[in-house]
């Protein structure tokens, strides 16, 4: 495990340390949870900008198709409730 000096703000470092003490952890345990959390986060929010930008390239697509009559049998708001569905139970997996 590595060890690393952090310099924090000390109104910061006061409420970590009333936290840490609900919590039952120290300050090495609060910071190291904290950034796993922190980092999913992240990797949610990118998670959900490349499925919005997938779904609005889907919905380009199937406009582009339905206006050209090529597919008369894309239905669209299907497929997007079945990508949105996919990323739920996405989600769920990873919670679990």
């Amino acid at each position: 495990m590595a060890v690393i000096n952090i310099s924090i703000n000390e109104e910061i470092l006061k409420k970590v340390d009333n936290y840490k003490k609900v919590i039952n952890k120290n300050r090495s345990e609060f910071f190291a949870e904290a950034a796993k959390k922190y980092f999913e986060q992240i990797d949610d929010y990118i998670a959900f900008k490349k499925q919005k930008e997938s779904i609005k390239n889907l919905m380009s697509l199937g406009e582009k198709l339905w206006r050209e009559g090529v597919f008369d049998n894309v239905d669209a708001v299907r497929d997007i409730r079945k990508l949105r569905q996919e990323r739920t139970d996405e989600l769920i997996r990873k919670v679990q």
